[in-house]
This record gives C-alpha cells, sequence and structure tokens, in this order.
C-alpha cells in the first residue's frame, strides 16, 4: 500500500495540518545526536591548530552557557567538560541552549578558520557540513559569515513560502504542490540542480493548471515563457494591473532563465557550481510567483 495513500496522510494534507517545511522551536533529538559528534571532532581538529591558546574550549562553552543562562553547572553527572556539554546538548530540551552550544562551536570553528589560512578551508567544511545536517531534519537554522540565523529570516518564510504551501493544498494544485515540497527536500540534501528544476516545475504546472480550469487551453510550447504569455493574451490580469504584470512577467520568466542556464541542460565536461544563495532566491522567486498566480485564480 502507498503511504500517501492513507487516510491520516490525506486528511492533514488536505486540512493543512503537515509540519512547516522548516521546524523552529525544537531540535530533534537525532539532530543533537550527529551535532555533538560533530562538534567532538571539528573541536579536536581546533585543538590541534590553536595551541598556543591552550584552551579547552567545552570549558568556555560551559563557562559561557551558565552565565547567560543562569545555571550553576551542567553536566555534572559526567567527569570532563567534553561529555558535560556533549551529553548535557543532547538532553536538554530548551531550544535556545540548543542554539548557543551549537553558535559557540560554530562561532569557535569560524575564529579558527581565520588563524591558520593553509587549514582555513578544513574548519569552514566543518561549518558547512553542520549547516547541511540542520537543512537535512529540517531544522530553520543556518550560521553564514559568523552568524547563527533563523532561515525564514532568509527565505521569507512566514509571509511568502508557508501561505504559498497552504494555498498549494487546494486539491486542484497537488501536482504543483507535490513538485514545489520535492524543491524543498532537494534544496534541503544539497541536491542544487534538482531544487532548481522541481521549482521550475512547480511554477510552469501552476500555470498550466489555471490554464486548465480557465478552459484558456495550452499554447504550442509547455515552457514558462509561452505559459505566460498565454496567460497575458487570455486577459487573466484585470487590466487595470497590466501594468504590475508587465514587471511580473519578467520576474516570472527571471526564475526559467535560471533554471535553464544553471540547471536545464547537461553539465557537459564542466562540473557546475550552484550557489545555495541562488537557490534560495529561486525557492523564495517561486513562492512569490506561485502565490500571486493562485491567489488570483480564486479557486474555491
Amino acid at each position: 500500500m502507498i503511504i500517501e495513500d492513507l487516510y491520516s496522510r490525506r486528511y492533514k494534507k488536505e486540512h493543512g495540518l503537515f509540519p512547516d517545511v522548516f521546524i523552529y522551536e525544537l531540535m530533534p533529538e537525532k539532530l543533537k545526536i550527529t551535532l555533538s559528534k560533530i562538534f567532538i571532532r571539528s573541536l579536536e581538529q581546533c585543538d590541534q591548530v590553536d595551541r598556543q591558546h591552550d584552551t579547552d574550549y567545552y570549558e568556555v562553552i560551559h563557562v559561557i552557557i551558565c552565565e547567560v543562562h543562569g545555571l550553576k553547572i551542567i553536566g555534572d553527572q559526567f567527569d570532563d567538560f567534553e561529555s558535560r556539554i556533549t551529553g548535557f546538548f543532547i538532553e536538554e530540551k530548551d531550544i535556545f541552549i540548543n542554539l548557543d552550544i551549537t553558535n559557540l562551536v560554530l562561532n569557535t570553528l569560524f575564529r579558527v578558520s581565520k588563524i591558520n589560512s593553509y587549514l582555513s578551508s578544513k574548519f569552514l567544511s566543518f561549518i558547512q557540513e553542520i549547516n547541511q545536517r540542520m537543512l537535512e531534519q529540517g531544522f530553520g537554522y543556518q550560521y553564514e559569515d559568523g552568524l547563527l540565523i533563523r532561515f525564514d529570516s532568509k527565505h521569507t518564510h512566514t509571509e511568502i513560502i508557508k501561505p504559498t504551501l497552504l494555498l498549494l493544498q487546494n486539491k486542484k494544485f497537488s501536482n504543483a504542490d507535490a513538485e514545489y515540497r520535492k524543491a524543498f527536500d532537494a534544496y534541503k540534501n544539497g541536491n542544487y540542480e534538482e531544487a532548481i528544476r522541481e521549482a521550475n516545475n512547480a511554477f510552469e504546472s501552476t500555470m498550466k493548471i489555471i490554464c486548465h480550469h480557465k478552459n484558456y487551453g495550452l499554447p504550442k510550447k509547455h515552457n514558462a515563457t509561452a505559459l505566460i504569455a498565454h496567460l497575458r493574451e487570455n486577459a487573466f490580469i484585470p487590466d487595470f494591473q497590466m501594468e504590475v504584470f508587465n514587471g511580473l512577467a519578467k520576474s516570472l520568466e527571471s526564475v526559467s532563465t535560471i533554471r535553464n542556464q544553471i540547471a536545464g541542460h547537461g553539465t557537459g565536461h564542466e562540473e557546475r557550481n550552484i550557489e545555495p544563495s541562488m537557490v534560495s532566491y529561486v525557492l523564495n522567486m517561486t513562492a512569490s510567483n506561485i502565490k500571486f498566480l493562485v491567489e488570483l485564480a480564486d479557486f474555491e
């Protein structure tokens, strides 16, 4: 039996009861276990590079966490500071303490990466690994340029992405919904080309669905540019909004352009290097455009 056919899953999808794309209020236990192992590996490497300071990083973290959160001691059932911090980190449920410990480890890695330019890439790769693990677990925080940020501040999650996902719960848009969620899953797993492809697919599917239910038919070509032109020709946008749509059409087309240039064709002999910032831009742009189109279609 296919899991998607289960009543509970159909009910939750139809009523918008699935959890958000990212979670913010609780760090999953599996993620804490994974991160604690990365903390141990990475801080051990820091110790070897930053010997001149003779610093016990775990003791420093212990002091800061106790001071900031008004605690006398943490993890006193363990014998050393490493075990205290990592053991306490796994058991602790307070999201702010979990985030602060993660932040302090990342700050240490970021600082040490500046000490030794030859080994800088090693410590930056630890940061990238932590970021990637958080993405894979759907945990909505990332560390960038020395700062741990909540992911929705970068993806305008609350204002655009979440409302778009709710709009796509309409059965008519089930295909576009599935494709947009695949785009997010691909992004969380570091598959950036697939993320761009699926985002563009969701965008094109949204326009095809609107054309079908509005009885506009479809243009000869089914790509984004042709679909945009087709919607305009069928006066999908009211006259008083045409000026706005002229500008919007360019932004809509930009999603398709990025997809074609970056992820639409074979790589050939050159390896593509797609920046995560480019993928986040595509996801945001796609969500904003889909939201606009679905709201305008106003299907029951």
